[in-house]
């Protein structure tokens, strides 16, 4: 069986390790400390943390994240590889999304 990400790096024409998960375990911390996360900016619909997300037909770069967002919080885990549009891109987009 081919895994996931190796599927979907085939797909989207992107670098395997652009669509590694977080660990469960960092998300539970994550919620344990922030509270809900209402948006998951850069995900799949099989392995979104919350019901909210944005995958990478819409581009989380493009789209508004407010009208999505169903709390607070948004978590993000974007694409590393510079084929992706580079770690600074999401980073400049998620400053840009929280005023």
């Amino acid at each position: 069986m081919t895994p996931r990400s190796v599927l979907y790096a085939a797909l989207f024409g992107l670098e395997v390790r652009d669509f590694w998960r977080t660990p469960p375990e960092v998300i539970a911390d994550i919620v344990a400390e922030f509270g809900p996360i209402g948006l998951d900016a850069c995900a799949m619909e099989d392995d979104a943390v919350c019901a909210s997300y944005i995958g990478p037909t819409d581009d989380c770069r493009r789209v508004e994240w407010g009208p999505i967002c169903r709390t607070k919080l948004t978590f993000i885990n974007p694409p590393y590889s510079r084929r992706a549009g580079g770690l600074l891109a999401f980073m400049d987009r998620a400053a840009d999304q929280a005023g």
